[in-house]
């Protein structure tokens, strides 16, 4: 991993050329916010934005960040956006997918193991990896959105 002197360095660099794509200071801190975060996997700070930009005000970055901040979250939300679904399905189905991604990349990143499948079923809220609901209880909500699906599919068809 590169040091500090060098990090620092680079990203000034990136700054600069950034600076001279981007004219309106409102944007050039959305895209150093931006740059910061997932090219560098530094978390932004207004404070530093401020530093490595050079022009606008400490609240013009504050702003940009405060933006920043909301458009991840907003891509970072699954949605399930289906007009014949009713809101609070569309709302239960959301938040299975985030649970199953979450456990997923749990898994994944090696912070827990697949359950075991010849284990009892664990009656925590927290399930087995400890980040969600149970599998068992992910299967029920999943058999719980077909069953309310299921009336809804026959009336189109034809």
């Amino acid at each position: 991993m590169a040091d500090a002197p060098e990090i620092d360095a680079e990203l000034r660099e990136a700054v600069n050329h950034l600076s001279a794509s981007i004219r309106e200071t409102r944007e050039l801190y959305r895209g150093v916010a931006s740059m910061m975060f997932f090219r560098f996997r530094l978390v932004p700070t207004a404070n530093r934005m401020h530093q490595l930009v050079g022009r606008g005000s400490m609240t013009t970055a504050s702003t940009a960040l405060a933006r920043f901040w909301q458009d991840v979250r907003r891509a970072a939300r699954p949605t399930i956006d289906h007009p014949d679904l009713p809101p609070e399905l569309q709302r239960r189905a959301g938040e299975l997918v985030a649970t199953l991604w979450s456990l997923a990349h749990t898994a994944a990143a090696g912070q827990g193991t697949f359950p075991d499948r010849s284990a009892p079923a664990s009656s925590t809220a927290t399930g087995t990896l400890g980040v969600g609901p149970a599998p068992e209880e992910l299967a029920r909500e999943l058999l719980s959105i077909r069953a309310t699906l299921a009336p809804r599919r026959g009336r189109g068809s034809g």
